[in-house]
């Protein structure tokens, strides 16, 4: 059964996956080093190390054009800290979704690779699987800041 519409309009997005290995657990001590991309987890020899970024962060304090109080301690080197930023070994999957006329979402798409991969390239790969699931192309789509980091081709929205 074809309903009308379906597929019509579609929404992608990735999301990273942890992988269930001791050098995610912060609180076991590795002499070696959790971070070393050299030295492949024992407990998962397909996950790779990879840095997530994080987009949706909130806004700069500072640009609110309040006056804030001088801090009281010392400040952190910047050395010291990771601002937006998630390191961890793992995989990334990347999903296509379409709303049925009566109300929930399909899943028309999925990709799952090691973690080393950057989101934009889950794009092409997962069109095809939508394309080739509706037998045509979608009218419209939204990604999860994907698209200011493709060339499109045109005719490509």
């Amino acid at each position: 059964m074809r309903w009308r519409g379906v597929g019509d309009t579609i929404a992608g997005d990735t999301q990273g996956l942890l992988a269930w290995v001791k050098e995610n657990n912060p609180k076991v001590f590795i002499p070696e080093g959790r971070l070393d991309k050299t030295r492949q987890p024992a407990g998962d020899p397909d996950c790779s190390l990879g840095v997530k970024k994080r987009r949706n962060a909130a806004p700069d304090e500072a640009a609110d054009g309040h006056d804030h109080p001088a801090p009281t301690t010392d400040a952190t080197p910047r050395a010291k800290i990771q601002i937006g930023v998630d390191i961890f070994w793992g995989y990334a999957t990347g999903i296509v979704v379409t709303r049925l006329p009566h109300g929930p979402e399909v899943v028309l798409a999925e990709r799952t690779r090691p973690f080393h991969e950057s989101d934009p390239s889950y794009f092409f790969p997962l069109m095809e699987q939508v394309e080739a699931r509706l037998g045509r192309r979608p009218r419209f789509g939204t990604w999860d800041a994907v698209k200011c980091q493709l060339d499109l081709p045109p005719g490509v929205n």
